[in-house]
């Protein structure tokens, strides 16, 4: 299976979750994360969750983050569901539900390739874990390419299975 999603942010908005914000702390080093910035917007990936955005704001030095990403299920990402698979989520039944940035546990998922062929664009591989089960999904792999133009970041996103289920 395989799908194709096309996500376009906006720096000219408002703040998208209110209160949230803010420079890499102790706990999520700047080395953490790699990003784009065009001069006009500033966006980051976390290596530490899948590669998954986790930072969206104006360029420069008091830019302010507009992404909530507490956790491997908050920011923007890749998520899918299928068949149930016994898995639990604290204690309710879950299902087959790989996620980019790592499951519920706070074990993050599998960065296998990064390139920032310039600094206004990247491309990432990661091996995503079943949000509730935890495992490492070794048949599925997620890729992400960020593009900045102007005042909007182009993001592709491709979902590779190749299980037999």
């Amino acid at each position: 299976m395989r799908r194709r999603t096309f996500l376009a942010l906006a720096a000219g908005v408002p703040a998208l979750i209110p209160g949230v914000g803010g420079a890499p702390g102790k706990d999520d080093p700047a080395s953490d994360w790699v990003f784009l910035d065009n001069g006009q917007i500033r966006i980051g990936i976390r290596k530490s969750s899948g590669a998954c955005i986790g930072w969206f704001s104006r360029s420069g030095p008091d830019a302010v983050n507009r992404l909530d990403h507490w956790d491997h299920g908050r920011s923007i990402q890749q998520s899918y569901y299928g068949a149930e698979d016994g898995s639990r989520w604290v204690d309710k039944p879950w299902r087959w539900n790989p996620v980019q940035g790592g499951d519920y546990r706070r074990t993050a998922a599998e960065v296998s390739q990064v390139e920032q062929p310039s600094p206004v664009s990247l491309h990432s591989r990661t091996i995503p874990r079943n949000w509730a089960g935890g495992e490492l999904l070794r048949d599925v792999v997620m890729e992400q390419w960020i593009q900045l133009d102007g005042l909007v970041a182009q993001v592709r996103f491709r979902f590779e299975y190749t299980g037999t289920k």
